[in-house]
């Protein structure tokens, strides 16, 4: 069931390499949101190219384009962001008719004395706002993931900003930063999204994979030391608030959710719990990796579950030979 489901019966007893997949997956996640991001922006630009031609028509209905590319971004994206195949078409037809929408203000300004460097200057400036906004995520210690709710209002914000321009202020270089302001934060929204359904994915199998062996070990085995640590370390596994995790959750269109043949592979209960001791240990090392970027506290009380699970399950297999 891909993120909400593994197939682990197959690795070592100890499979520590898997700490090294998921390092590798969370540089993979990485890279595709920022391909995702600069391929948006260009098919924004090729909006713009296509539509510089029929800038006129563009300016005399723009609030019947407008008005529905703005309800399409705040809402449409958010409706079919988990239908695959759909969400892309979406994106960049947002996107280049992001770039349409603003073909009349660019055929004014490039019309201006110093017009070109006015659009070079907007561009700079939008470039160097994401990637300074994306160093500060990196390096700062804040938890980002509870940014959900601000962004969503930052969207009513940048709507007021943008009609007060159009009626009062008439700011050219002001429209061209609400619209680069626009889209950088609908970029975070996405970012955010896909991170937490990442982490809500993580938290169930990890949480999921400790039950299973605490069960085993306190009605089959009746180890109390074992199932009281593997439920104390159970109730660590916490992250709030809980309702943007189930907000972002999707596992009815898992790509990967039909269970595979080798998923079935279990001889004994012996291979069963090795099975989820490699469950929660790689999902705690994702959400440790994870949670490096948005929130370094959680970060190391991931860490400390994953060593915890390194020291239970070698103590709960040897045990289990003797």
């Amino acid at each position: 069931m891909a993120l909400y489901d593994r197939e682990y019966a197959r690795e070592g007893a100890f499979g520590y390499e898997s700490a090294h997949r998921s390092e590798a997956q969370i540089v993979s996640f990485v890279k595709d949101t920022y391909k995702l991001f600069a391929a948006s922006m260009l098919a924004g630009g090729v909006g713009a190219y296509v539509g510089m031609p029929f800038a006129g028509i563009v300016a005399a209905n723009y609030w019947w384009i407008a008005i529905p590319w703005m309800l399409f971004g705040m809402f449409g994206l958010q409706m079919i962001k988990n239908k695959p195949g759909v969400n892309m078409i979406g994106l960049f037809s947002f996107t280049f008719a992001s770039g349409v929408i603003i073909t009349p203000l660019l055929s004014h300004i490039l019309g201006m004395a110093g017009g070109a460097t006015i659009v070079g200057n907007a561009f700079f400036m939008t470039a160097a706002l994401f990637g300074g906004l994306s160093f500060f995520a990196i390096k700062s210690s804040k938890d980002f993931t509870t940014w959900t709710k601000p962004i969503m209002i930052a969207f009513f914000i940048i709507l007021a900003v943008s009609l007060i321009n159009l009626f009062f202020l008439k700011s050219p270089i002001l429209y061209v930063a609400i619209q680069a302001i626009f889209l950088l934060v609908i970029s975070v929204m996405v970012l955010i999204d896909t991170l937490l359904r990442v982490v809500d994915a993580n938290l169930n199998r990890l949480k999921e994979g400790i039950r299973v062996i605490e069960d085993i070990a306190r009605y089959v085995h009746n180890n109390k030391d074992l199932s009281t640590s593997l439920k104390n370390l159970r109730h660590l596994c916490q992250i709030e608030p809980i309702e943007e995790l189930l907000a972002s959750r999707d596992s009815a269109n898992d790509v990967l959710r039909p269970t595979i043949q080798s998923e079935m592979n279990r001889t004994d209960l012996k291979s069963i719990i090795i099975a989820n001791y490699k469950r929660a240990q790689e999902s705690s090392r994702v959400l440790e990796e994870l949670y490096k970027i948005v929130g370094p506290a959680l970060s190391e009380q991931f860490k400390h579950i994953r060593y915890e699970l390194y020291t239970l399950e070698k103590k709960n297999i040897l045990g289990l030979d003797q």
